[in-house]
């Protein structure tokens, strides 16, 4: 599996590890000794990778799925940085009745292996106590007559609250993508005026 990184909190390095059939993980080891301190199984989806480096925000680290080209259903989560405890979870492609279910139309449930996935780490704004995340596309990829409808939350930038995982905003780039774009580009923070506003 490819990994972008690791994410580095107190004495603790925390990467993703498994994915492709084996059990994907999250494992944070001492920096001085290299011991596992603790291990976070997502046997659950066992088909998701981590290849977005582990984000690091205050007591919690942040993590995005990804290998969603394969008709993985992607989702972010926030885990306890001390223990790895799971706090909570958000799948990128709405289940039938939750916001942006509605985008997934006709009767093929193209959403359970709707894609979304994250492949490059998210930013965080300390300001607004947000992070935003970039999905991929969704799945089959450039195939909507499969998937009718504008298929949220892909090819989005999505803004979570990292305490709770509640989705603060999002933005859709290419509804209904039809030519595999993504939108997983890193997102640049910037202070500055538009119009007169800061």
């Amino acid at each position: 599996m490819r990994s972008r990184g690791a994410a580095l909190t107190g004495n603790l390095v925390i990467t993703g590890a498994g994915g492709f059939g084996n059990s994907p993980r999250i494992i944070a080891t001492d920096k001085e000794s290299g011991k596992a301190v603790w291990e976070t199984s997502f046997s659950d989806t066992p088909d998701v990778t981590f290849t977005a480096a582990p984000l690091a925000i205050k007591d919690k680290i942040i993590v995005g799925a990804a290998n969603g080209d394969q008709g993985v259903r992607d989702w972010i989560a926030g885990l306890d940085a001390a223990t790895g405890k799971r706090l909570w979870r958000q799948f990128t492609i709405p289940a039938p009745g939750e916001p942006g279910s509605e985008t997934w139309k006709g009767n093929t449930n193209a959403w359970q292996t709707g894609g979304g996935a994250m492949w490059v780490t998210g930013t965080y704004d300390r300001a607004t106590n947000q992070t935003i995340w970039g999905t991929g596309n969704p799945v089959p990829m450039f195939d909507p007559f499969h998937r009718p409808g504008d298929n949220l939350y892909t090819n989005s930038a999505i803004s979570y609250d990292p305490d709770t995982g509640k989705m603060n905003w999002y933005f859709q780039f290419t509804p209904g993508d039809l030519w595999d774009y993504d939108e997983v580009g890193t997102h640049i923070l910037i202070d500055g005026n538009i119009g007169g506003q800061a």
